[in-house]
């Protein structure tokens, strides 16, 4: 693994063709002279086809995302991260991808798949791995994940204008810090999911405040389940290092969560 200090904003530029952009095996740490997100992209009328992490330890500098996209001409068809960690060092506001409130375009695919996103000093309070209300989503992706301290605010993990597709299973979500309101995991605005999976979500926390798997707990389709509530700590028996974001759930939720 090779770590990049991200002192200057990374910016995609894609003049013709299909832009392509992996990362696999890298750390990318935002330092304190980042006083950005990590990525934008900045060309307009021509959405950037694929953007791909695949074994990565994301670092943000405080209070940033990883990526920002402020104009409604400016877009990804194609999002994936899997097999990487997303480290929180602040409880400041952080998004995966954050768009800008006028910005409507549609994203073919979002994929989130066994990543680990944690805080390890506090908790984030307003996280969100997709935050564009006024967007749409033809296929989003969330499996096997593990989130660690990471709570959102009533927009939720997921907040976009339309959604079609989805597939939301085996992840966990666990915190023990204090809450102040609900947490949402997935908030259509207009147009929900009507088929797919929802299925086998675990949530594990010691505060009394609500988690909704879907904005005002209205499951949209049949056989979409609400979060799985467990009374018991499904790293009780695993490993549970909260310095070093390594998360490896007990026998019985062995299947559940990430495994790096």
């Amino acid at each position: 693994s090779s770590t990049v200090n991200v002192d200057v904003q990374i910016k995609l530029v894609q003049t013709s063709g299909e832009g392509h952009f992996l990362c696999k095996n890298i750390a990318l740490v935002g330092t304190s002279t980042l006083n950005n997100q990590i990525f934008t992209y900045n060309t307009d009328n021509n959405p950037f086809k694929y953007v791909a992490f695949d074994q990565c330890q994301i670092t943000p500098s405080a209070g940033k995302h990883i990526l920002y996209l402020s104009s409604n001409t400016r877009s990804i068809e194609n999002f994936s991260m899997e097999n990487s960690t997303f480290k929180s060092e602040s409880a400041n506001q952080k998004y995966i991808i954050s768009l800008g409130a006028s910005t409507s375009q549609d994203y073919k695919n979002i994929v989130f798949k066994n990543n680990v996103f944690y805080c390890p000093e506090g908790k984030v309070n307003q996280f969100g791995l997709f935050v564009g209300s006024k967007a749409g989503i033809a296929n989003c992706v969330l499996e096997n994940n593990t989130f660690v301290n990471l709570e959102t605010a009533t927009t939720g993990m997921v907040y976009v204008d339309k959604l079609a597709d989805i597939s939301v299973k085996n992840n966990i979500f666990w915190t023990n810090t204090d809450g102040t309101g609900n947490v949402v995991i997935i908030r259509p605005q207009i147009t929900s999911p009507t088929g797919d999976i929802c299925a086998d979500n675990l949530l594990y926390k010691t505060m009394t405040y609500n988690w909704q798997m879907f904005y005002g707990g209205k499951l949209p389709f049949e056989g979409a389940e609400e979060l799985k509530a467990l009374t018991s700590n499904p790293f009780d028996g695993g490993t549970f290092d909260l310095a070093n974001g390594i998360f490896v759930p007990n026998a019985e939720y062995a299947e559940y969560g990430a495994t790096n």
